[in-house]
C-alpha cells in the first residue's frame, strides 16, 4: 500500500512538472513585442521604422492604404519601415495587427491632418513632390541645376512645368519631362492635376503599369509616355480621358489587347502604339475614331484581316501596320483621301484594293514582305508617289500604269516574280534608286536610261537578263549592279566616262574580251571615298592594296564558268590580278 502512494506521488509529480515546462515555453512563444508600438506620420508623408520581436513567425493585417511597409511576414526579431502618403484628408488613425504564433498585438498609426484645406494648388504640388521621388528626382538629367522639388518651394518655377491661374488658384497645365532620367514608377498621386493638359515623359526609365489614377485625367489632350519599360495592359478606363488627342505609348513592354472603348475618344487625332507586345485584331469599334489623322502600330503582334470599317477613317494621313501579323485583303481606300504614307511591310495580306486612284496626297507606300501576288494598276494615278517598296512578295509583272508616276524616286521590287523590265521605265524622269535584283526578268536592255537625268542606282543582279550590258546612263549614276545574269559581249569603254561611277559590278556574267588599261588606270588613280568594299584581307592584299583596285577585281574580272577576260587571271593563292 505504502508502494502504491509512493509511486502514484511520483506519478503527480511527473505530470506537473510537464504541465509547468510546457507553461513556461507557451509564455515564451506567446511573446511579441512592438518598438515602438505607435506610430506618428508628418503631413507629407515619411518612413518610419518599427522593430518586432518574437521567438516564432508573425504576420501583419489590415494594413491601410495610405501606408506601404517593407515587408508584411517575417519570424523572429525583424525590422520593418512604414511610408505614409501624403495626407490630403482629415486626421487619419488605423491600426495593423500583427500576428504572432500564439498572439495578436495592434500597431497605432496616425497622421496628421492637413490643417492648410485641400487646395487644388497643394494637390497639384503634392503630386508633382510624388512625381519626383517616385522616379529619383536627385539623379534627374537637366541642362542645368534644379532644386529639389519640395512642398516648402513654389512650383511656378520647377523646370519642365508649365502652370496657369485658374479660379484663383495657381495649377499645373502641362508636365515635359521627356529624357531627363527619371526612373521609376508613376506614382497615384498624379491624378491630383485635374487641370492637367499635357504630360509628356518619353525617353525615360518609367517601369510599373499604368496607375488607375492617370485615366482619372478628363482635361489632358497630351499624354506621352514612349520609350520606357511600361508593362501591363491598356485599361479600358482609357476612355475617360474624352479631351485627349495625342496618345504615345511607343517603345514599351504594353500587353494585351487594344480597348474597345477607345473608339470613345473621338477628339483622338495622333496614336502610336508601336514597338510593344500589343495583340489581337482591330476592332470595329477602334475604327470609330474619326479624327485620327495618324497611327501607328507596327513592331506588335496584331492579327487578323482588318474590318471593312478601317475604311470609314477617312481623316488619316500616315498609317504604319508594319512588322504585324495582319492578313487577307486590305480594306478599301476610296475614303481615305488625305493618305500620305502608308507602311504595311512585313504582315500576311494577300491583297490590295483596286481603287488608289483618290490617293491624290500619296507619296510613300510600303507593301514589302507580304504574299501579294499582283500590284493594282489605280496605284499609277498617285501621281505625287515618290517611294514605292514592293520587295519580297510573289508579284509578276509591273502594271504599265506605274510608268507613268513622273515624281517617283525610289522603286524597289527585289525578290518578287518578275519576268520582264519595259523600256517604258526611262519615263520615270525623277528615279534616282531602281532595285529589281532577284527576280526572273529576261530579255535585253538595249535602250538608252539616258532620260533618268536623276538616276544614282540601277540594279537588276540575278535575273536571266541577256544581251548586251547597257551601258547608256546618264552622268548622275553611282552604282550599277548588272551582275549574275547572261550578258554576254565585252566591257565597254563608255563606262570610263561617267564621272560619278564608284561601283561597276558585272561579275557572273558571259563577258569575255581584254579590259582596258584606262580602267585599271582610273580605278587605281581614283581616290574617291564612295561605295568602298570592307577591307581586303589575306592574298588579295598582296597584289593591290588600293580599295577600287580590289574591287574592280571583285566586280568585273569573275566570270561565269568558259567565259572571262584574257588580262584577268587567277592566282595560285586566291584572288584575281591583272596582267
Amino acid at each position: 500500500m505504502i508502494i502504491m502512494k509512493r509511486y502514484c506521488f511520483v506519478i503527480l509529480l511527473c505530470c506537473f512538472s510537464i504541465l509547468s515546462c510546457s507553461k513556461e515555453d507557451k509564455t515564451e512563444e506567446a511573446s511579441l513585442t512592438l518598438s515602438p508600438s505607435s506610430v506618428s506620420f508628418a503631413i507629407w508623408g515619411e518612413t518610419k521604422a518599427v522593430v518586432i520581436e518574437t521567438a516564432g513567425s508573425w504576420r501583419l493585417e489590415n494594413i491601410p492604404s495610405w501606408c506601404q511597409v517593407s515587408k508584411s511576414e517575417g519570424s523572429g526579431r525583424d525590422t520593418i519601415f512604414l511610408t505614409a502618403s501624403f495626407n490630403m484628408e482629415l486626421e487619419r488613425a488605423q491600426s495593423i495587427v500583427v500576428n504572432g504564433e500564439h498572439c495578436r498585438v495592434e500597431l497605432k498609426l496616425s497622421q496628421a491632418a492637413n490643417e492648410s484645406g485641400q487646395t487644388p494648388r497643394l494637390r497639384d504640388s503634392i503630386a508633382l513632390v510624388a512625381l519626383y521621388r517616385a522616379t529619383s528626382g536627385d539623379q534627374w538629367r537637366m541642362t542645368e541645376d534644379i532644386p529639389t522639388w519640395s512642398l516648402l518651394t513654389e512650383f511656378r518655377s520647377w523646370k519642365g512645368i508649365t502652370t496657369l491661374m485658374i479660379d484663383g488658384q495657381l495649377r499645373v497645365r502641362s508636365i515635359d519631362l521627356k529624357a531627363c532620367g527619371l526612373i521609376g514608377t508613376l506614382p497615384s498621386e498624379l491624378g491630383y492635376l485635374t487641370e492637367l493638359k499635357g504630360l509628356e515623359l518619353g525617353g525615360n526609365g518609367l517601369t510599373g503599369s499604368l496607375p488607375a489614377e492617370l485615366f482619372q485625367l478628363t482635361k489632358l489632350e497630351k499624354l506621352d509616355l514612349s520609350s520606357n519599360g511600361l508593362e501591363g495592359k491598356i485599361p479600358e478606363e482609357i476612355s475617360q480621358l474624352s479631351a485627349l488627342m495625342k496618345l504615345d505609348l511607343s517603345g514599351n513592354m504594353l500587353s494585351g489587347t487594344l480597348p474597345a472603348k477607345m473608339g470613345e475618344l473621338q477628339k483622338l487625332e495622333y496614336v502610336s502604339l508601336a514597338m510593344n507586345q500589343l495583340s489581337g485584331t482591330i476592332s470595329v469599334d477602334f475604327c470609330r475614331l474619326s479624327k485620327l489623322s495618324e497611327l501607328y502600330l507596327s513592331d506588335n503582334q496584331f492579327d487578323g484581316a482588318l474590318p471593312s470599317a478601317f475604311s470609314d477613317l477617312s481623316s488619316l494621313r500616315n498609317v504604319n501596320l508594319s512588322n504585324n501579323k495582319f492578313s487577307g485583303s486590305f480594306p478599301s481606300l476610296a475614303r481615305m483621301s488625305n493618305l500620305e504614307i502608308l507602311f504595311l511591310a512585313e504582315n500576311a495580306f494577300t491583297s490590295l484594293p483596286d481603287d488608289f486612284s483618290g490617293l491624290s496626297y500619296l507619296n510613300r507606300l510600303d507593301v514589302s514582305g507580304n504574299q501579294l501576288v499582283s500590284i493594282p494598276s489605280s496605284l499609277g494615278q498617285c501621281r505625287l508617289l515618290m517611294e514605292l517598296y514592293l520587295q519580297h512578295n510573289r508579284i509578276k509583272e509591273i502594271p504599265t500604269s506605274l510608268y507613268e508616276l513622273s515624281q517617283l524616286q525610289l522603286f524597289f521590287i527585289m525578290n518578287n516574280e518578275l519576268t520582264s523590265l519595259s523600256s517604258k521605265i526611262v519615263q520615270l524622269s525623277s528615279l534616282e534608286d531602281f532595285n529589281a535584283e532577284n527576280n526572273q526578268i529576261t530579255g535585253e536592255l538595249n535602250f538608252s536610261f539616258f532620260p533618268l537625268r536623276n538616276l544614282i542606282r540601277f540594279n537588276v543582279t540575278n535575273n536571266q537578263l541577256s544581251g548586251v550590258l547597257p551601258d547608256l546612263f546618264a552622268s548622275s549614276i553611282r552604282y550599277l549592279g548588272l551582275n549574275g545574269n547572261n550578258f554576254t559581249g565585252g566591257l565597254s569603254e563608255r563606262f570610263l566616262d561617267y564621272p560619278n561611277l564608284t561601283s561597276l559590278v558585272v561579275k557572273d556574267n558571259c563577258l569575255k574580251g581584254i579590259i582596258s588599261s584606262r580602267f585599271l588606270e582610273k580605278y587605281i588613280m581614283d581616290d574617291t571615298e564612295a561605295e568602298k568594299p570592307p577591307r581586303p584581307s589575306g592574298a588579295v592584299e598582296q597584289y593591290k592594296t588600293n580599295w577600287q583596285f580590289w574591287y574592280m577585281q571583285r566586280s568585273i574580272c569573275k566570270q561565269k564558268e568558259g567565259f572571262g577576260f584574257d588580262n584577268c587571271v587567277e592566282a595560285e593563292n586566291g584572288g584575281e590580278v591583272w596582267k
